[in-house]
């Protein structure tokens, strides 16, 4: 009981504020630099904007697992002090879920604050969110409620533009809950999808990089 207390509770504080926590550190990959003017120095010493781009990215994506190992570390230690059993095949499988769900949120964010030019880029974050919650939940939520939508049939086709997956837990998630719920953008297995999607979507952020006069 106590696993699937910490489990649960793993998955939902991880996934939610593990991409919560990616979207702000996406969005202040250059509008710092933009703000402060540092940007002009950084380019005349990387002499590259799409290195610049990248090597930003890659930094931000190597503090957010840092931060994603912290948390996850830290339920751990709590299983281990209240000597509850490890199921290690489900807990890394949870763990390199909610990364991939997080790293994906990451780098549309990243792209859009070349677009939007910083912090502000956290709005196409929080946007990205209410459209995997459109697809994946039928809803929109609120503070006080939410907006239902009928989408169930096309959530599949909808994930490929945002990919990401829902967590399952085996030990606490009922399976035919979460087929219900289980969602596969089309062609490829979920994991290299997203990876794909990331790698793209970074080669896409160069190139306006790039272009982009600052």
């Amino acid at each position: 009981m106590k696993y699937e207390l910490i489990m649960n509770n793993y998955a939902v504080f991880n996934q939610l504020y593990g991409i919560l926590v990616a979207i702000c550190l996406a969005a202040g990959l250059i509008g710092v630099d933009v703000k402060s003017k540092n940007i002009y120095v950084i380019f005349s010493a990387v002499h590259s904007k799409r290195k610049y781009y990248v090597i930003s990215l890659l930094t931000g994506a190597f503090i957010y697992v840092v931060i994603h190992t912290f948390f996850s570390a830290n339920c751990l230690l709590i299983m281990h002090s209240l000597s509850v059993q490890i199921i290690w095949a489900e807990f890394l499988t949870a763990y390199a879920k909610i990364l991939l769900n997080a790293l994906v949120y990451f780098t549309f964010t990243a792209f859009f604050s070349i677009l939007l030019k910083g912090y502000r880029a956290i709005i196409a974050g929080i946007l990205g969110y209410c459209y995997y919650y459109l697809y994946s939940y039928n809803m929109i939520p609120f503070v006080n409620g939410s907006v239902g939508f009928e989408l169930s049939a096309y959530k599949n086709i909808l994930s490929c533009l945002l990919p990401v997956t829902n967590i399952y837990i085996e030990s606490v998630t009922d399976p035919f809950v979460y087929q219900q719920m289980l969602l596969w953008p089309i062609g490829l297995p979920a994991a290299v999808y997203q990876i794909g999607y990331c790698v793209l979507l970074t080669i896409f952020g160069a190139v306006l990089t790039e272009q982009k006069n600052y």
